[in-house]
């Protein structure tokens, strides 16, 4: 099962590659600029992080551009993009494995053929940029910490602090749902709801304690940055005009007081950005990518979101696992805007998959229930 599912995940995802080619873009440069720097040393390479004025931002970035750069320094951007496409078909067995411990064999085939040739899973294996790392970087956390769930080992542990390590640093959106992993351990027992990845509730205390300053000294500044330049302007989806919210900002002074003054224009266009994030159809995509997605990209959010909910009451370890990235990303583009290409749909449709499978194994259970009580009778 796994070898056919990594080799349509692979064909796929090579027939991609030679349609669209290896593309450059200009967070591609960045990279491209810090592995300029890096070849000649660490110190240079830091000079260059600096030298893009969002301070220490893209070291949030390191667990991308220092393999990257490694591998482009020997072979180049082709070589990048092959092994992109490697770890994006890796991430389909991942999902399919996670699937199979939660419910079985079956399900997991349900949840890895899509994975295998879903578009918004492989589009950006192309590109020289974080997203496909990031999006392997979740499915990975979300795979550990099911098989922590499984067998809770000093191994496993260590294998969970190892994964979510790495999505902490691969991509900055991973620092929050690193986070919120780790909060779940806050709970009381009662709930029956965390890892225990902590010998002592108090461990995760003292964690949470130390990592709260860190956020805080990197979200504030670019908080602050960002209210300047898209809460005040209505930007729903990123450098494109098309998708604003016309409004007339009450308030001046700090940022903090314009965001007390505007909750509800602030409300209304978190609602926006979520629908259009979640939208399949949008007008600037072409009427071939509009079709793929009302076709292959609609049921994988309908069942996902479904399966979330109906998990939520019956699997609430699979809800809790898998749904932790999925709201927490929602919430951040919430909070922030819609990608310009609706990038971050990438990292969130594995948890969809998984979760929308489970919606199908309930549903083809009931199913079966149904015809053998009704063949009882």
């Amino acid at each position: 099962m796994y070898i056919a599912l990594f080799s349509i995940a692979i064909l796929a995802r090579w027939s991609y590659w030679l349609q669209d080619r290896t593309r450059i873009n200009p967070s591609s440069e960045v990279f491209l600029g810090i592995c300029r720097g890096l070849s000649t040393s660490p110190l240079e390479a830091h000079h260059t992080i600096l030298a893009q004025g969002s301070g220490g931002y893209w070291y949030f970035f390191s667990g991308y551009w220092v393999p990257m750069c490694g591998i482009h320094s020997v072979s180049g951007p082709d070589a990048v993009v092959i092994a992109q496409i490697l770890l994006s078909s890796g991430t389909v067995l991942l999902v399919a494995d996670t699937a199979r411990r939660y419910l079985d064999v079956r399900t997991a085939i349900v949840a890895g053929l899509p994975m295998s040739a879903l578009a918004d899973t492989f589009a950006w294996t192309t590109r020289l940029l974080s997203d496909t790392a990031f999006t392997f970087a979740v499915v990975a956390a979300v795979w550990q910490l099911t098989r922590y769930d499984e067998r809770p080992t000093n191994r496993n542990r260590f294998l969970v602090y190892a994964a979510l390590g790495y999505l902490a640093v691969v991509k900055v959106q991973g620092l929050p749902i690193v986070l919120a992993y780790l909060a779940w351990d806050l709970l009381p027992d009662r709930y029956d709801l965390s890892y225990g990845l902590y010998p002592y509730q108090r461990a995760a205390l003292v964690i949470a304690a130390l990592a709260v300053p860190l956020v805080a000294i990197i979200a504030v500044p670019a908080w602050v940055n960002y209210v300047s330049h898209h809460l005040y302007s209505g930007t729903v989806v990123q450098f494109d005009d098309t998708f604003r919210y016309a409004y007339t900002p009450r308030g001046t002074g700090s940022e903090f007081r314009f965001v007390a003054q505007n909750l509800d224009h602030l409300f209304v266009l978190f609602v926006l950005k979520v629908t259009f994030l979640w939208l399949p159809v949008i007008d600037r995509f072409s009427l071939l990518h509009n079709a793929v997605n009302v076709v292959t990209l609609a049921p994988t959010i309908g069942l996902g979101w479904t399966g979330l909910v109906l998990a939520a009451r019956e699997r609430p370890a699979l809800a809790r696992t898998a749904g932790t990235p999925l709201v927490v990303l929602t919430l951040l583009v919430g909070a922030t805007f819609v990608d310009f290409s609706w990038g971050y749909r990438a990292p969130m449709t594995p948890p969809l998959v998984v979760l929308g499978s489970y919606a199908l194994h309930r549903a083809a259970r009931e199913v079966r229930v149904r015809m053998l009580s009704t063949g009882t009778t």
